[in-house]
Parts: C-alpha cells; structure tokens; sequence
C-alpha cells in the first residue's frame, strides 16, 4: 500500500515530462538567439570584408544608423544604404566603405561584435548542454515501484 507521501508512477511520469518540457524551451530560445546574434552579425561582417571598398558621399542621414549615399564602383555612381553602427555620419562627409550590392558598409560594421556574442552564447549554451547531460547519465534512474 502506497502512504499519501509517496509519489505515484504517474506523478513521476508527469515531473519528467515537465522537466524535458522545460529543458526543450531553454534548447530552443538558446539556439534562436545563438541564430539571431550570429546572422545579425555575419551580414555587416561579411559585406564589409567580401565587399568593394570605394568613398560615399553621405547624403541624408535619418533615426541612428539610417543614412543614405552615393559612391562610384567600375565608373557607375550607385546610391543606396549605409550600414554603420558606432558613429553618427555628417551629411556631405565623405567615408571609407566597402560595397555589396546597393547596400555601404563602413568599418565598424565589419567588425566581429556580434559574431564574437554569438560565440560566446554558443559556447555557454554548449557546456550548459554537456554539463546537464553528464548529470542526466549519472543520476540512476529508478524502475522500482512500489
């Protein structure tokens, strides 16, 4: 006969399962933000360095990170979007950028800030992972009822 204190099967069964449920979620939200920082990061990283380094010529600058210009690629002036992220642009500056498509890309965004986030969200996720699982096979699991 079982007492009021002893947990049943089905108790047991219901803690594991909101145990998993709980360990799935922080799977999931860890590796969409390890997907968000790590895209966010690769797109300014990856124009910047694989693009075409030329001059734009700033020529409207709205809300922080938000400005237009017009540079010259191959002879043809092109106007499009500026991608930065650490400084405000004057309108009329003239600034180093690297090209991709019809998108600039000024220096500090081609550096690795958010791909270095990314890593380390990464590896924190990653040993967070490994350590529960050391702890999983080396708690015994019960199948005895009573």
């Amino acid at each position: 006969m079982m007492d009021a204190d002893t947990p049943s099967a089905a108790d047991a069964a219901a803690a594991e399962f909101s145990r998993r449920a709980r360990w799935l979620v922080f799977v999931i939200v860890w590796l969409l933000l390890f997907l968000l920082l790590f895209g966010l990061g690769s797109c300014g990283f990856y124009g910047y360095h694989f693009g075409t380094p030329t001059t734009a010529t700033v020529t409207y600058c709205g809300s922080r990170n938000s400005c237009i210009g017009a540079w010259t690629v191959d002879g043809v002036r092109h106007t499009g979007s500026i991608h930065h992220t650490a400084r405000d642009l004057a309108v009329g500056r003239p600034i180093d950028v690297h090209v991709r498509g019809d998108t600039a890309y000024t220096a500090d965004e081609g550096t690795p800030g958010l791909l270095i986030a990314a890593g380390v969200v990464g590896v924190i996720g990653v040993v967070i992972i490994l350590v529960r699982r050391r702890k999983d096979r080396s708690t015994p699991k019960s199948n005895e009822t009573k």
